[in-house]
């Protein structure tokens, strides 16, 4: 089972090195966890606020070298956690593969765009905090349902982007979810047109199962007595059954022949699935 939320984790990157490798001494403004695949990496890290100058190195924001009297040596599937700012410095000691699973900090100017998005002219007060990032070091395991924004993960996004309670919390709330649930450019699911999702809701009445895309980013959220479902950065208010059926979907990343039959024959005909083959949640046949 899953510790962590799904919206919270990023990305996923592949690095090879032969012997003395490494992509340099740095910081990374979120949280990551270093799964060694094959060979050998060391480790050296410093504290969070240690002062360490900042280098430029072809493009890159690298940190000055520094000591570690403790430095770790990760082999064959041992899996080293950083939190944000930590500085870290990985080094093959031979040729190795390492999997580095960074995670999802949405920071205050991504929160400002989303809110942009829902009025222009919206008046709040920023936190002004000296790390702009969303963190959750409270984390707990009930949070990493498939698909939940908790509640607690709200109070600690409100926390740290607003410094009062001057933007009604509907409002914060599906920002936030937009934001969190967003798909990056160049990993987005191609937005089927208008003929594509008529063929495949005829289809799908047929009751076949129907599979979420694989870069899909499915997440649901409940504020006061609204509930919200979010595909790819958009966001929706539904019944809490369509919130039930939504919930069941991000479990199993699948719409299973019951739900599917459910959804489509939901409050609205079908209204949500409709919306979330519109916005690129699943994965069908592109003409």
């Amino acid at each position: 089972a899953s510790f962590i939320p799904d919206w919270r984790i990023e990305d996923l990157m592949v690095s090879f090195a032969v012997a003395g490798g490494s992509a340099g001494p740095h910081r990374d403004n979120y949280d990551v966890f270093l799964c060694q695949g094959t060979g050998r990496r060391e480790w050296r890290m410093a504290p969070a606020k240690a002062a360490l100058k900042t280098i430029e190195s072809g493009g890159l924001l690298l940190l000055e070298p520094f000591i570690d009297d403790s430095p770790v040596t990760a082999s064959d599937g041992d899996v080293l956690y950083l939190p944000s700012g930590v500085a870290h410095w990985g080094i093959a000691t031979e040729a190795c593969m390492t999997y580095s699973i960074g995670m999802r900090a949405p920071t205050l100017s991504e929160f400002s765009a989303s809110l942009a998005r829902i009025d222009d002219n919206a008046s709040i007060e920023y936190a002004g905090n000296d790390s702009p990032f969303y963190s959750d070091p409270d984390l707990t395991a009930d949070e990493a349902e498939p698909g939940l924004i908790s509640a607690r993960a709200l109070d600690r996004a409100r926390t740290c982007f607003l410094s009062g309670a001057n933007l009604p919390h509907d409002d914060f709330a599906y920002a936030f979810g937009c934001v969190v649930s967003d798909v990056k450019a160049w990993l987005a699911p191609e937005v089927p047109g208008a003929a594509e999702v008529d063929a495949f809701l005829k289809s799908s009445a047929e009751g076949s199962e129907v599979r979420v895309h694989g870069m899909a980013r499915l997440a649901f959220l409940t504020s006061g007595k609204r509930n919200f479902v979010f595909a790819n950065g958009f966001g929706k208010t539904v019944s809490p059954a369509q919130q039930e059926d939504f919930r069941r979907l991000c479990a199993n990343r699948a719409a299973t022949e019951d739900l599917l039959q459910s959804m489509l024959k939901s409050a609205g005909g079908g209204e949500l699935f409709r919306w979330l083959v519109a916005k690129g949640a699943f994965d069908i046949p592109m003409q």
